[in-house]
């Protein structure tokens, strides 16, 4: 689309070329100042410990440290601690991390400390054993193995 200045002598074009609008970089525009660093969702991961009483999380780099954190499903309150431990069960969890100018980024839901995901109480037939330290394990072995990528349950 073209605009034509009240004179008239000058016709202006509204659409950039490709390479006119590769020069609108966020460091061409602000220089040293990185406003999309400061402004960038900030995430961490968050774990209920095995007694189900605490709540812990990542710190982030961040000097002022702002969390956003709601347990069970309770109103979430604000911290600048990494940890949390309540009389009760943990039974879920959530903690968002709080960016340079306070928005808040997703939420980590927070899983047990154990690094097993779920439990297949059928076991394949085919397929080599390993134990949860990756080691091989024979046919004979009891208890929790990983065959073909799923983890069974070997009775």
């Amino acid at each position: 689309m073209k605009f034509t200045h009240s004179t008239g002598d000058k016709e202006y074009e509204t659409i950039l070329t490709a390479e006119e609008a590769a020069r609108f970089t966020v460091a061409n525009i602000f220089g040293t100042w990185a406003p999309d660093a400061i402004c960038a969702q900030q995430t961490t991961t968050a774990t209920i410990s095995d007694d189900k009483h605490t709540l812990t999380w990542d710190a982030t780099t961040r000097a002022s440290r702002i969390y956003l954190v709601s347990i069970n499903g309770e109103t979430p309150f604000i911290t600048q601690d990494t940890s949390l431990t309540i009389d009760g069960e943990i039974t879920s969890a959530t903690v968002r991390v709080a960016n340079a100018r306070g928005g808040f980024g997703p939420a980590a839901t927070a899983g047990n400390a154990s690094s097993i995901d779920a439990v297949n109480a059928e076991a394949a037939n085919a397929g080599k054993l390993y134990n949860l330290a990756g080691m091989r394990v024979s046919e004979n072995y009891k208890g929790i193995v990983i065959q073909n990528g799923v983890k069974t349950v070997k009775r």
